[in-house]
């Protein structure tokens, strides 16, 4: 055989075999994530069913409940699907976020050492002074020093500052989701300094939607809390913005967020429009570059201009 035409084979087997790996290694997660399903929610998953691959699903069909269990291949997803013909896929969670709940089967023990043995470290004739600097101390944050700029604050949306404390409320309103940063600061320059804000949802309660067992719900909770965990990063942002604490109480309009979220008989209705009120806070952080952070929205502080993170183009846009 000719050396050209036996490195073509060799590269094609060696191809063949990588992705035979994967597809394995991807079977075997999504087992896991179905077994473990079923086993936790059996009221909606009642007995055990073979799995069915249909590329890209992996998927399993529970007849009791008249309901699909699908792991998609594309995307590492787990979606749920009733069988009714104008039924969507509805995103549960990924793979790898589901295998994480799934207890090892066999826990690694780690034997401790009985008699460890010392470590004897000689004193040096002439030992070299260590010296450490002292940390540099947060900038604090006055009551007379107005941290957001009013102006700049979304429709619908007001703050009030007592020292390092932020608090932004709607007013007792339901508003549209923001699409700006809910806290520009004020008279900002030109620093380099960029901060990034996280929401965390505390607590939250929906209306226009409805759940027929408290265990969807729960199943759906981190989908809902995702609408309102969001990420923004300021560009050319104070440094005393990464030493203030926000706290948010609002209600705020999920209806366009959740138009592709089917009602599914038995389990869940949806009746627009649909709020959540919720009440969370908000973490901030000194960063690099708001370009290499996982925030949905970057804003200039000073220039005003705006980027969303587009997942099609896995970039961030300008408006």
């Amino acid at each position: 055989m000719p050396v050209t035409k036996t490195r073509l084979v060799l590269a094609s087997a060696i191809a063949l075999i990588t992705t035979n790996n994967a597809l394995a290694d991807f079977a075997v997660d999504a087992d896991a994530v179905l077994n473990w399903g079923e086993k936790t929610y059996a009221q909606f998953l009642p007995e055990h069913v073979n799995t069915e691959i249909s590329a890209p699903w992996y998927y399993r069909y529970y007849a009791k409940t008249n309901l699909y269990v699908g792991v998609n291949s594309s995307d590492n997803g787990v979606y749920l699907l009733e069988a009714t013909p104008s039924a969507k896929p509805v995103y549960v969670d990924s793979v790898a976020h589901l295998l994480e709940k799934i207890p090892p089967l066999n826990p690694v023990v780690v034997d401790t050492p009985k008699e460890p043995t010392p470590l004897v470290v000689d004193e040096p004739k002439n030992p070299i002074p260590l010296v450490i600097d002292e940390p540099t101390p947060p900038i604090p944050v006055q009551n007379d020093q107005p941290i957001c700029d009013a102006a700049t604050m979304p429709t619908g949306m007001a703050y009030t500052q007592s020292g390092s404390t932020i608090k932004v409320t709607t007013n007792g309103q339901c508003v549209a989701l923001p699409k700006v940063d809910m806290c520009l600061p004020a008279s900002p320059t030109v620093n380099g300094i960029s901060v990034l804000k996280q929401m965390e949802v505390q607590t939250y309660t929906l209306k226009g939607i409805s759940f027929t067992d408290p265990a969807f719900a729960v199943a759906l909770d981190p989908m809902i809390k995702s609408y309102g965990n969001i990420k923004t990063c300021i560009k050319n942002a104070p440094q005393a913005l990464a030493n203030v604490a926000f706290n948010l109480e609002g209600c705020f309009d999920v209806t366009e967020q959740l138009k592709d979220f089917p009602s599914i008989e038995g389990l869940v209705k949806i009746s627009p429009p649909v709020f959540m009120q919720l009440q969370g806070d908000i973490a901030t952080e000194i960063v690099p570059d708001c370009f290499k952070t996982d925030a949905t929205i970057i804003t200039d502080a000073v220039t005003h201009e705006v980027w969303d993170w587009d997942k099609k183009k896995t970039s961030f846009v300008k408006r």
